[in-house]
């Protein structure tokens, strides 16, 4: 699979998972009858399982993403030239996502 779709398929992943989480934590808020009153804090309500699966999905998430990005590192710095291509398009995926926000 070539890096392009490599670093598109990640970014589906990552806003698929994003648009969950915000929906867990919105409907955790609502359950909670938080609105901008400070009741999150003063809450006496258990943690919801599903509350309790999203922080582990989280967990799970990132150390996934970080072990990849990890290894690749590794496995790319004891490579001089795959370094350098590496870093390279690195930089232009940056510089594609800064272009696409603004």
């Amino acid at each position: 699979m070539s890096a392009d779709k490599n670093q598109q398929e990640r970014e589906k992943s990552v806003r698929a998972f994003n648009a969950t989480m915000v929906k867990i934590w919105r409907e955790q808020m609502a359950l909670l009858g938080v609105i901008d009153t400070g009741a999150l804090y003063r809450s006496t309500v258990g943690i919801s399982r599903k509350y309790y699966a999203s922080v582990m999905n989280i967990q799970e998430f990132y150390a996934d993403s970080l072990s990849q990005e990890f290894c690749r590192a590794i496995s790319n710095a004891l490579n001089p030239d795959i370094m350098r291509r590496a870093v390279t398009l690195q930089c232009q995926v940056l510089a594609k996502t800064i272009h696409h926000r603004s």
